[in-house]
Order: structure tokens, then C-alpha cells, then sequence
């Protein structure tokens, strides 16, 4: 999904989940991830950011049409954190710019239908949809997507700052910090961090997720947090099963 080089689009003017992005990018020794807000409707301007000691202006634009074409290869991920009265707009709206590769919607709430709708919608583009009610996705050492796992405290302790060989996927955002401690006083720590979202209809599943995971040389073990009888579950042993 990430790479050392991913680049994040931010819906909204999110400044600090965005310097908790620099921050990690600083710890990691990756350039800044940051590449631009969108800030709908409103006039462009620059905002003030930190990477380590140096500050850096991040424009924010009006929408994604405005992004100019330059940025454009620096960018493959959207972090939305519009609200759930406009997060299924805002993310339509994404999927058909061309721009992204991954999408991960913060909102809860979103009504059913409209997630439907995104859904059915992706089949024609196939990208990486992380959504609804999800605290985000993290890739240790290469990219962090938002607020997503804590203050920098517990990225250190949970080794989040190297890479490690266990790759980890949740429904539930709020037990994925601790059982991702648990996971880092065990091993060599996480690679590849998902939270799904608890909503009934998400975009991507425990089945998709192991789908990308399989590809991944690197991966030695996975870890899923589900819950008691869900039907995702019983896909995933179902393709465990059958190879």
C-alpha cells in the first residue's frame, strides 16, 4: 500500500494530526509526507509546518482539481478527515480525480447507503479504500496516515519508528495500541498496521487485507483482531482452508 516515498493529500485543515505525519516522517528519516490540504471552497495558502527544527509551507487548495500538476507524482494517499455529513462527497470526488492509490476516511456515522455507494463505485477503480469509522493505517518506518496510533511516545515504544516482520489488522482502533504493544515486547515489531473500521459495510476486508499481505515477501506473521462470529472471519478461514 505505502512506500518510503508515499505522499498524503489532507481533507481538511488538519494541522495536527498533519505535524504527527512530519513527526514521524522526522523519526523515520523520510522526507515529509505531507504534500497538500484541501481545503474546500476556500482561497489557497500556506501552511506552517514542522520537520524537526526546520519549518515547511504545505499549500492548502480550494479542491483536487487545484493541485498542480507537479505534486502530482508525489501524491498516492488521501487522509480525509471531512466530517460524515461530507465524507462520502469528498470521497467520490477522490476516487474518480486519478490521484490517489489509497483512500482512508476518518468519519463515523456515515449512513450505510452512501457507503454502499463507495463501494460500488471502487469496482471500477480498485483502490485501496480503507473506510468507514477507521483510525487509519500505519506502515512502520515508511508511513504514517493521520492521528493514527498515538503520541510519539508510543510509536517509540511500540517500535514503529523500524520496521518488523508482523503484519497486523483490526477491526477496533481503540484495543489496535495495545495489542500492538503486546506484539512489539514479542517480536521485532509490526510492518504493515490496518484498522478496518467496526461499521457493518466497510470498503476494504479482512480478506482484502490478507490479499495484499500474501504479496509481501517481508511478512513472516499476521495478526487479525476480529470479533465473535463475523462473517469476514469465516472468509478468511474459508481461503485458509482452500490455500
Amino acid at each position: 500500500m505505502f512506500t518510503k516515498k508515499s505522499g498524503a493529500v489532507i481533507y481538511g485543515m488538519q494541522l495536527g494530526s498533519a505535524q504527527k505525519m512530519m513527526d514521524f516522517d522526522f523519526l523515520c528519516g523520510r522526507e515529509p509526507s505531507v504534500v497538500a490540504f484541501i481545503d474546500e471552497g476556500k482561497k489557497q495558502t500556506l501552511n506552517k509546518l514542522f520537520y524537526g527544527n526546520n519549518e515547511i509551507l504545505i499549500p492548502s487548495f480550494a479542491s483536487y482539481e487545484e493541485i498542480p500538476e507537479n505534486l502530482h507524482k508525489k501524491i498516492d494517499t488521501l487522509v480525509n478527515f471531512a466530517s460524515f455529513r461530507s465524507a462520502a462527497n469528498a470521497s467520490k470526488k477522490a476516487i474518480i480525480s486519478g490521484l490517489f492509490k489509497n483512500i482512508i476516511i476518518i468519519a463515523e456515522g456515515i449512513p450505510e447507503r452512501e457507503t454502499r455507494e463507495i463501494i460500488s463505485l471502487n469496482k471500477q477503480y480498485n483502490l485501496n479504500i480503507i473506510w468507514p469509522a477507521t483510525v487509519g493505517a500505519m506502515e512502520a518506518w515508511v508511513f504514517r496516515a493521520g492521528n493514527t496510533w498515538g503520541a510519539l511516545e508510543n510509536i517509540i515504544d511500540s517500535k514503529l519508528y523500524k520496521t518488523g516482520s508482523v503484519w497486523f489488522v483490526s477491526k477496533s482502533g481503540g484495543m489496535s495500541n495495545e495489542l500492538r504493544r503486546v506484539i512489539a515486547d514479542r517480536t521485532n515489531g509490526t510492518s504493515l498496521s490496518i484498522a478496518l473500521g467496526w461499521d457493518k459495510y466497510n470498503v476494504m476486508q479482512f480478506s482484502d487485507a490478507m490479499a495484499i499481505m500474501e504479496q509481501r515477501d517481508d511478512v513472516k506473521m499476521i495478526v487479525m483482531l476480529g470479533e465473535v462470529w463475523g462473517r469476514d472471519e469465516l472468509e478468511v478461514a474459508r481461503m485458509i482452508k482452500e490455500k
